[in-house]
């Protein structure tokens, strides 16, 4: 089977790598010369694990290139371009629409298209809709939606061992299609590439078929509330700092309860990242556009917002005035893993300390170029952890990289942690941000 997936970002790069792996000949496109020359040469434009390895590994069956005839050999094509959300809740398509026109230009023979933008519900109608307006006839494609749950850091083991699949069709038949088409990954009777992968996964893999609506509003409805679950206990948190209890604790306490589980709820410096702020504005928006006022998720933002800048406030109550006082930042990466620093805490953090008329000496092992992009001469920026912290008498902790929990990095120093990343050290005056 020839599969197309249009769109070489994070979602479009592991769906590329990850089909390859079972055996489809597919073809990244991107219309993107510089990134679609990096993936010819087996080089990643971003961070992921295991992502180099894979492409290096594609067995022959994968190639990318930025040409959209190629479109003429596909049999499926899966749509992965960016759909960006405002601060207001509004939607940017044009990306969307563009892939449309595309496929409508080059599609030959019967096509399943196959839509894993995160975008409003009705979107993939509106897809099916662009292409007809074009001149291609409904009975030479289908459009399904099939919404991505990857975790960045862990996309390509969320791809092959995940925890559920969505289809969303209009009819039985185009449904089973596409069921068939990840059949490998629902049965998981293909060799891992990842023998370490440590989280068991039920066999055959949950799979739902339902209608495209529905399978857009289980992304947005999935993401808001794991948004929620970390606003949440964030706001248990910052109470437990005053009472001195331990929130960690109290969170191991909830989690023993299945009908709650202990996943997303780690009190600390708030959410970033491409997906939960902005999946929480859509739904948001989803929800002004029929009148309805979201007011839940609208706290879940406002908290989300405030608490990046509670870790400024602490090191304020440390150190006195920060005007002038150089102040590292350990980490600018939104979480672990990757070098996507898009939403990211960390960048909050830094902006405040610049108010503040501080001098941020930020590190991350991945992410510095972004830090570059965005903040130029500015701040200051290390080699290292231990080149950031020696300069500086306060430490600012945002994102939870491996090797940042060695506690010999910050012998004298006052460490504010906003991921929970240390424990049980003497030698420094330390408190987490909860």
């Amino acid at each position: 089977m020839n599969i197309c997936v249009i769109g070489c970002g994070y979602v479009g790069i592991t769906c590329a790598v990850c089909f390859s792996r079972l055996g489809y000949r597919v073809v990244g496109l991107d219309n993107d010369p510089g990134k679609v020359k990096l993936l010819q040469q087996k080089k990643p434009p971003i961070y992921e694990q295991y992502l180099e390895e894979f492409l290096v590994q594609d067995g022959g069956n994968l190639s990318f290139t930025y040409d959209p005839s190629v479109l003429a050999e596909a049999e499926v094509v899966f749509i992965t371009v960016p759909t960006p959300v405002s601060i207001e809740g509004n939607w940017d398509l044009s990306y969307l629409e563009s892939a449309a026109h595309s496929i409508s230009e080059h599609i030959s023979g019967h096509t399943l298209i196959v839509n894993k933008c995160t975008a409003p519900v009705g979107t993939t109608e509106k897809v099916g809709q662009w292409i007809t307006e074009a001149g291609v006839s409904p009975s030479e494609f289908e459009v399904l939606s099939n919404p991505e749950f990857l975790r960045q850091s862990t996309a390509i083991l969320d791809f092959l061992h995940p925890y559920r699949i969505i289809i969303g069709g209009h009819s039985q038949e185009q449904r089973e299609r596409l069921r068939h088409i990840f059949s490998p990954i629902i049965n998981q009777d293909f060799p891992s590439p990842i023998p370490e992968c440590s989280w068991q996964i039920s066999t055959p893999v949950p799979t739902l078929l339902t209608t495209p609506r529905t399978a857009e509003m289980i992304k947005y409805a999935s993401n808001a509330f794991l948004a929620t679950k970390i606003s949440y206990i964030n706001e248990v948190g910052n109470i437990c700092r005053e009472y001195g209890v331990d929130v960690n604790e109290v969170a191991r306490g909830m989690g023993l309860d299945s009908r709650i589980s202990p996943s997303f709820l780690e009190a600390g410096v708030g959410f970033g990242g491409s997906c939960l702020p902005k999946d929480t504005r859509a739904l948001i928006g989803m929800g002004k556009t029929v009148g309805y006022q979201p007011k839940l998720l609208e706290a879940v933002l406002e908290v989300n917002r405030e608490q990046p800048l509670k870790m400024v406030k602490l090191a304020e109550s440390r150190v006195g005035d920060l005007a002038h006082k150089k102040v590292a930042v350990l980490g600018a990466a939104f979480k672990a893993g990757t070098d996507d620093t898009r939403e990211s805490v960390a960048f909050t953090v830094v902006d405040e300390l610049l108010t503040k008329k501080a001098l941020p000496v930020i590190y991350d092992p991945m992410a510095l170029e972004k830090v570059r992009q965005r903040f130029g001469d500015t701040i200051i920026y290390a080699g290292s952890a231990r080149e950031a912290i020696i300069q500086c008498d306060c430490v600012l902790i945002t994102t939870a990289w491996e090797e940042f929990r060695d506690t010999t990095l910050y012998d004298g120093k006052v460490v504010i942690d906003g991921r929970s990343t240390l424990s049980g050290i003497d030698s420094i005056e330390y408190e987490r941000i909860c």
